[in-house]
């Protein structure tokens, strides 16, 4: 019984690698593609930061402007 798990498993790994190849990805871990996940979360981080004081900016100049 479990060497037909460990036969599936094999099986649906060699499938996806399969699939994966004529995609071009792989399921290596390349420290590059850490990298490229780290600052795109920055990226998006910065991004809520500014939408952030934006907002912020425009609500204080409504409060200022209709003496709210």
């Amino acid at each position: 019984m479990q060497h037909d798990a460990f036969e599936r498993r094999v099986s649906a790994r060699a499938a996806v690698c399969n699939q994966l190849k004529h995609t071009r990805h792989s399921l290596e871990f390349h420290p590059e593609e850490l990298v490229g996940l780290v600052s795109g979360r920055i990226r998006r981080w910065i991004n809520k930061v500014v939408y952030i004081f934006t907002i912020s900016k425009a609500d204080h100049k409504f409060q200022r402007e209709f003496n709210v």
